[in-house]
């Protein structure tokens, strides 16, 4: 090898720890590591194989974190998500509110009806337990009541199917990182035994 600077005395050279800290120096001190195993370094073929395959399932969990990261960040699908999820928190609790309507045997008026709509649009995301759902019987309702309830149910069932698509996509791409990392330990293992 060729010194770079023979003018520098190798007694008066400090290496930069900073430099090696950040990326740089880990990614030199990576890179010749590689070289080393790979060139040099006598290892039995098994580990040699065990040590590729490390590497590569550990490519395989960085890119299926990154496909889950654009997932989630995706302006398809992880914001479709979100907002999914508040459409159907908005419309379980305008479902609450028609509900408290139906309980206490009073006919909403049309403006009333119109605040529950233009309120439960602006609101943020509530959980709905359903249970007013059992306690009313829907025949008694009068029709512009059983309109809007069904029709928010019918609102609310569109969009629980999509989200649940959305879901198993997600989940999909969680489960090939689970096996991935799961992969990743096992060959990490086999090679923690071979040394």
């Amino acid at each position: 090898t060729r010194v770079w600077w023979d003018f520098i005395p190798i007694s008066h050279y400090v290496v930069p720890l900073l430099h090696c800290l950040i990326g740089v120096g880990n990614d030199i001190l990576n890179k010749f590591r590689r070289i080393v195993a790979d060139e040099i370094e006598c290892l039995p073929e098994e580990e040699v194989e065990a040590i590729k395959a490390f590497r590569d399932a550990g490519d395989k969990v960085k890119r299926i974190k990154e496909e889950l990261t654009m997932f989630k960040n995706a302006q398809d699908k992880g914001k479709e998500m979100k907002s999914l999820e508040g459409k159907i928190g908005r419309r379980q609790s305008r479902r609450s509110k028609l509900m408290a309507f139906a309980l206490t045997g009073l006919a909403p008026s049309d403006s009333a009806v119109d605040l529950i709509e233009v309120s439960s649009d602006d609101e943020s995301d509530t959980e709905d337990n359903g249970d007013e759902l059992n306690t009313v019987d829907m025949t008694t309702l009068n029709p512009q009541m059983q309109s809007q309830i069904v029709e928010v149910n019918v609102e609310i069932a569109r969009m629980e199917n999509e989200l649940g698509e959305l879901k198993k996509e997600k989940k999909k791409i969680e489960v090939r990182l689970d096996d991935a990392k799961k992969f990743a330990e096992t060959i990490k293992n086999s090679l923690d035994r071979l040394r």
